[in-house]
C-alpha cells in the first residue's frame, strides 16, 4: 500500500479529470446519485463508471448487464485486515447476473448467494469476492466463444468453469485464492488461457485444474492437474500442506493463505520467484481493495472555532 497523510481544514476535497463520468450509489441512508444499482445501470451513458458504496444492505442485482460499465467497490474482509477503510462496510451484491457488454469492468465487491456468468468478450473481473464465476451468457441453446476475459487477485470459494454451451478462450486467471470446499477440480474447460500463480486450497485439501486445452499454467500452489490437452504446465507447486501457509493466526479469511517464510513454495516458481497468488508481478491484494484513493484513518477534534477551524488528518492509501 502507498499512504500519504494530508492535513486540511474543514473538508477533503477530490477533483477526477476525465470524459466519463463517476456516479455514487447508496442504499444506506447517505444521500448519493442513486439508491438502486438497477436504477443507475438504467440511467448512466455507455462507458461510465459507478461507485457502489459499501451499506448495511444489499445490492439486488439485474438479471444481466447489457452496458459497458465500470462498477467498483470498497472490497471485502474490512474488518479483518489492516489498514482497509475508515468505513468497514461491504458493497454486497446479490443474485445471479450475466456480464452481456464487451469491456465490463468490475472490481471490488462482494457477491454472494448467486453466479457470475461471463457472456462477452474484455471483461475484467478484479479483486472481488465471487462464490461461482463461469463462461455463459444464459442462452442454453446457442453455442459461444468468449475471448479475453481476466480474472485477477479475487477470492473464489467456488468453481470457474466455461458453460456447456460456452467456452473461455485466451483468458487471463491470475493471483486468485480458490477455496471452495466439496469439489474436485475447481478450474476446467478453458482454452488457450493464461492461468498463473494462483492459490488452491482449502482446510487441508488442495484442488486442481481439470479438462483444459492449450493453456499455459504456471506458477500455482495446486495439487491435481488432469486430463490437460496440449498445455504447457511449468512450476507449480504441488506438494502444499498446512506448514506452507501462515494459517489462522493472521486472523483475516485471506491472509491465512501468505506463505510462511520457511515454504519451499516462495522459490519453486519461474526463476526462484513466489508460487500462489502473493506472487507474480500483480500479488494478491489483502481484502480486495480497488486501485483508487482510500481514506483508512481520520483524525479530527471534537469541537471547532471560528479562529482555529477545524484540523482534519487524513490517512490516504491506494493500491495497484
Amino acid at each position: 500500500m502507498k499512504k500519504a497523510i494530508l492535513c486540511i481544514s474543514v473538508a477533503a476535497m477530490f477533483s477526477f479529470s476525465a470524459s466519463a463520468k463517476i456516479w455514487r450509489v447508496n442504499n444506506g441512508g447517505i444521500p448519493a446519485d442513486y439508491t438502486s444499482l438497477q436504477d443507475a445501470l438504467t440511467a448512466i451513458p455507455i462507458g461510465d463508471t459507478i461507485y457502489l458504496e459499501g451499506s448495511p444492505n444489499s445490492y439486488a442485482l439485474p438479471a444481466s448487464i447489457t452496458k459497458k460499465v465500470t462498477i467498483i467497490g470498497p472490497g471485502y474482509f474490512l474488518t479483518q485486515n489492516p489498514n482497509t477503510l475508515e468505513n468497514k462496510t461491504a458493497a454486497i451484491v446479490k443474485g445471479d447476473v450475466y456480464l452481456l457488454a464487451n469491456g465490463i469492468v468490475w472490481e471490488g465487491l462482494a457477491h454472494s448467494e448467486g453466479s457470475l456468468g461471463i457472456g462477452a468478450d474484455n471483461i475484467i473481473i478484479r479483486k472481488c469476492y465471487l462464490e461461482s464465476v463461469s463462461g455463459d451468457d444464459g442462452n442454453s441453446n446457442t453455442y459461444k466463444k468468449i475471448n479475453n476475459a481476466t480474472i485477477a487477485q479475487c477470492y473464489i470459494n467456488g468453481a470457474l468453469d466455461s458453460y456447456f454451451t460456452d467456452t473461455l478462450f485466451n483468458a487471463i486467471i491470475t493471483n486468485n485464492i480458490f477455496t471452495a470446499t466439496g469439489l474436485g477440480y475447481i478450474v476446467s474447460r478453458l482454452y488457450n488461457t493464461t492461468i498463473e500463480n494462483n492459490t488452491f486450497y482449502s482446510t487441508s485439501t488442495v484442488y486442481g485444474i481439470n479438462n483444459c486445452n492449450g493453456c499455459a499454467i504456471k506458477n500455482n500452489i495446486v495439487t491435481a492437474l488432469n486430463n490437460n490437452v496440449n498445455c504447457n504446465i511449468t512450476n507449480n507447486y504441488t506438494t502444499a500442506g498446512v506448514t506452507d501457509f501462515i494459517g489462522s493466526a493472521t486472523g483475516t479469511s485471506d491472509g491465512k493463505y501468505q506463505l510462511s517464510s520457511t515454504s519451499a513454495a516462495k522459490t519453486a516458481g519461474t526463476n526462484g520467484s513466489e508460487c500462489g497468488a502473493f506472487g507474480g508481478t500483480t500479488p494478491y491484494v489483502l481484502s480486495g481493495l480497488p486501485a483508487i484513493p482510500h481514506i483508512y484513518e481520520i483524525e479530527a477534534p471534537n469541537a471547532a472555532s471560528a479562529a482555529s477551524g477545524l484540523k482534519v488528518t487524513l490517512k490516504i492509501g491506494t493500491e495497484r
